[in-house]
């Protein structure tokens, strides 16, 4: 095959945080989950063991809910208490109209169990996906 040339960089401040009791948010999309996952499976491992745990919200983003990606991970860390609650919203979901991450987290009640947590001094927000997602969260 062909030669490829690409390059890695890695995020140094994005890391499971030192303190399981600070507050979490997490806001992706299905591409940028696979990250997500990664801090969700070290949450779950931690709690497995008896750690306490502060909350933790997921707000997902997909095409619809018959693309069903991630759902049943997604569910499972929620019935385990890895999660505390989830968020979704579908981009091409048949007879509804269009939501996107940055929609969803405009809606008073969504807001209203976020906005704590992001004024809050320890809490942690991890956002994964587009250049652009992160550019409309801020």
């Amino acid at each position: 095959g062909d030669e490829m040339t690409f390059k890695i960089e890695s995020n140094p401040s994005f890391h499971y945080p030192l303190d399981p009791i600070a507050p979490l948010i997490f806001i992706c999309t299905g591409t940028g989950f696979a990250p997500i996952r990664g801090l969700l499976q070290k949450r779950s491992y931690f709690r497995s063991r008896g750690e306490k745990m502060g909350t933790a919200y997921l707000v997902f983003g997909s095409r619809s809910k018959k693309e069903g990606l991630f759902e049943d991970e997604i569910e499972n860390f929620i019935n385990e208490g890895t999660l505390t609650d989830a968020f979704k919203c579908y981009s091409r979901e048949p007879g509804m109209k269009k939501q996107y991450t940055t929609d969803i987290m405009k809606n008073e009640k969504i807001e209203q169990v976020l906005a704590p947590i992001v004024e809050s001094d320890d809490s942690h927000v991890y956002i994964c996906g587009s250049a652009h997602m992160f550019e409309m969260c801020k």
